[in-house]
């Protein structure tokens, strides 16, 4: 998962108390720059602008750019483009800006993309990795679309990538797969990882487990190889289906245009759904 979007606190979502401060600090603290699935940005920038159009000359937005890979990409190869990164965590902005190198056709902006409305539109959005779906509140990722259909000129195009909730149960351990409210001990047992700070790779089915209630992923992601605290949090996040994320992108004024199952780096190359390599579900779509 990328990045998480936004700043705000809510009490409860299911069973388990959510703390978006401690989600935030989770996130802040994954080491993104050694992840494996985060270095192919050139490439998968290639396969966006085969999908959906040539970034030349356009307004491009990034929403949730994390550290600025995908927008930094797109302004050195397309000089003639303008490019808007937009992330909550103002680390990661930090470091985006750090990364500019005297590019002046990109810029960054912290800002919570639950409730954010620029003063323009922008040719082509962009929601990579995971930003929707990171709340376990459907709400929060509902508001986060419709920033992105707000955002998006009418006749221009959206490309979005989720986690891939074929795959997660087709991997899931049937003991992992329970009514986490009614059987708090599945979660207790629950080994601890540390995938989220070392690799970034969170379909390993003995470190989640599915709520059948809610449909949320439960994981239990450690820290303490970084200068901050050790720290121990549950993380849960929300997956789809390809015909949940389509039908959400649709009912915000989006005709879909493509969708497939995807690995980082590849998404030239659909993959069936339950590829054990098929982790993310990208969509592109197009603004009625």
């Amino acid at each position: 998962m990328d990045r998480i979007m936004g700043h705000r606190s809510k009490p409860t979502v299911g069973s388990i108390g959510f703390s978006e401060d401690r989600l935030k600090d989770a996130y802040g603290r994954m080491d993104m720059e050694n992840h494996p699935w985060a270095r192919h940005a050139s490439k998968e920038i290639e396969s966006l602008e085969s999908l959906c159009s040539t970034f030349i000359g356009k307004r491009i937005m990034d929403a949730g750019c994390g550290r600025g890979r995908h927008s930094l990409s797109i302004a050195k190869k397309y000089p003639s483009s303008s490019i808007l990164g937009v992330d909550y965590s103002e680390a990661n902005i930090s470091s985006a800006l750090s990364k500019k190198d005297g590019l002046a056709n990109v810029e960054f902006e912290v800002s919570d993309l639950r409730d954010y409305r620029p003063d323009r539109t922008f040719d082509i959005v962009l929601c990579l990795y995971d930003v929707i779906g990171s709340f376990p509140d459907d709400s929060d990722n509902e508001a986060i679309v419709e920033t992105l259909a707000s955002c998006c000129e009418v006749g221009g195009y959206l490309a979005v990538s989720v986690m891939n909730m074929e795959l997660t149960r087709y991997l899931a351990h049937p003991s992992n797969i329970c009514d986490v409210e009614s059987d708090p001990k599945a979660l207790f047992d629950l080994p601890p990882g540390d995938v989220m700070h070392k690799s970034g790779d969170i379909f390993d089915p003995d470190l989640y487990l599915i709520d059948t209630k809610t449909g949320l992923v439960y994981r239990k992601e450690q820290f303490g190889e970084d200068s901050s605290f050790p720290a121990e949090y549950i993380i849960r996040d929300r997956r789809y289906t390809a015909t949940e994320i389509t039908g959400l992108v649709a009912r915000h004024g989006f005709d879909i245009v493509d969708h497939r199952y995807v690995r980082a780096g590849r998404w030239d190359e659909p993959l069936e759904p339950t590829d054990p390599k098929a982790k993310e579900i990208l969509v592109i779509a197009r603004k009625r």
